[in-house]
């Protein structure tokens, strides 16, 4: 990926896998409280099915995200397991019409993940960068209603995500 424009920002399903895999093997997700949408560099959005089992292995996952890339549709007897759309970001939000958009970024206002989950509105969407370094375009930033930070310096994005859904777990199943 060398040499190309935004080149720390694509080319890593392998944090993508990592993350997913986070989200989904956790209650808020098994009892379908959470949803999960992937948007990609090139303005596709990728949805995720109800309780959808990742494959754990990252060689399975890179199989099965080509094969969705190729077949736009991955289907198991009629249930979508996963599907990639050409939608934007805003197309996504105007879709899902979330009532604040939250991202993630050490550029954001410090709180904590406590903080945060304990304040979340009802359906809300949370955004948090998949990136391997750098930052959110204009384009994502400026979709955004709320921009949190919870270190002065990076975590990876699986680390938030489970941080995060944990402590939101926390004040909705305690």
């Amino acid at each position: 990926m060398k040499g190309i424009e935004d080149e720390f920002k694509r080319g890593r399903p392998d944090l993508i896998h990592l993350c997913i895999l986070e989200a989904t093997t956790i209650p808020l997700y098994k009892k379908n409280e959470i949803k999960i949408f992937i948007h990609t560099i090139d303005d596709k959005v990728i949805y995720l099915g109800e309780n959808v089992n990742i494959p754990k292995s990252y060689h399975r996952f890179e199989g099965l995200v080509e094969k969705l890339f190729l077949e736009k549709t991955i289907k198991s007897n009629e249930n979508i397991l996963l599907e990639i759309k050409e939608n934007s970001l805003s197309d996504l939000l105007d879709e899902i019409n979330p009532s604040q958009v939250i991202g993630f970024s050490t550029q954001g206002k410090e709180s904590s993940f406590e903080n945060v989950a304990s304040n979340l509105p009802e359906n809300c969407c949370l955004v948090i960068g998949g990136f391997q370094k750098g930052h959110y375009s204009e384009n994502v930033l400026n979709q955004m209603d709320q921009l949190v930070s919870i270190k002065d310096s990076s975590l990876e994005a699986h680390v938030v995500i489970g941080r995060i859904l944990y402590e939101y777990e926390k004040t909705i199943f305690m």
